[in-house]
């Protein structure tokens, strides 16, 4: 398998030839149906899934309810933190769709990386990103206003797992519009508002469970802000 299956800011498409072999060797292929959770929030979990094609939501239970934390695609890892932690899972992950993954138990992970450490810097860099992630949703929610943030959280998703194709790029995995609101943290009516607001100004283009950014160049001048990575808020206001 080459690298030009899986987003080019995943982990296997960053990795050599010779490294990204050797991970796939390791442990056993599965495939899993859609809505399965294959990793529990608390438990106490020692293997890495390798995603290979389909896309899963990773998720944290607060209370009575369990916020949509983050989305992971092909070419992903899922469960390396307890892994290199020796800690009990910190959120749990269920499938979009039908995901195909290499299950590695987790000693079998730490050898890989001790053996290839272009795969180790690759993981850091990684979380790396993840870091970023969860450090500009916070900026968001402090500097924009709600409907600045959704547009973000779209560039953002397009940007790490979409690609792009003869109607634009995709976001990656099937996402409804209460998850965009739960990522962007605002309310889902907010979210709807603004995807609407898009949707006429043929920015993007709504379906069941798929939203497809037509135009992300508009998408990311909409949402500059001074002193921010990325726009100034004005062109696609809701």
């Amino acid at each position: 398998m080459d690298g030009a299956q899986w987003s080019p800011n995943s982990v296997l498409a960053r990795l050599s030839g010779p490294a990204r072999a050797a991970l796939l060797a390791l442990g056993t292929e599965v495939t899993v149906p859609a809505g399965r959770r294959i990793l529990h929030q608390g438990e106490d979990g020692d293997t890495v899934y390798v995603l290979l094609a389909g896309a899963v939501k990773v998720t944290a239970v607060e209370g009575d309810r369990e916020p949509l934390l983050a989305v992971r695609g092909a070419g992903d890892l899922v469960g390396e933190m307890s892994v290199l932690l020796h800690a009990p899972r910190s959120a749990g992950v269920v499938t979009c769709g039908t995901v195909v993954a290499r299950v590695v138990p987790g000693t079998n992970f730490r050898a890989y990386l001790r053996t290839f450490p272009e795969a180790a810097i690759e993981v850091a860099g990684m979380l790396g990103d993840r870091l970023r992630w969860a450090n500009a949703r916070r900026i968001d929610i402090a500097a924009l206003d709600a409907a600045a943030r959704v547009r973000r959280v779209l560039v953002a998703l397009a940007e790490a797992h979409g690609r792009a194709g003869p109607n634009g790029h995709e976001l990656g995995a099937p996402l409804t519009q209460e998850d965009i609101a739960t990522l962007a943290g605002v309310r889902l009516n907010t979210a709807e508002k603004t995807l609407r607001a898009l949707s006429r100004a043929n920015v993007v283009r709504l379906g069941y469970r798929n939203i497809v950014v037509r135009d992300l160049d508009g998408l990311r001048d909409s949402v500059l802000v001074p002193g921010l990575p990325g726009g100034n808020g004005e062109k696609w206001r809701a």
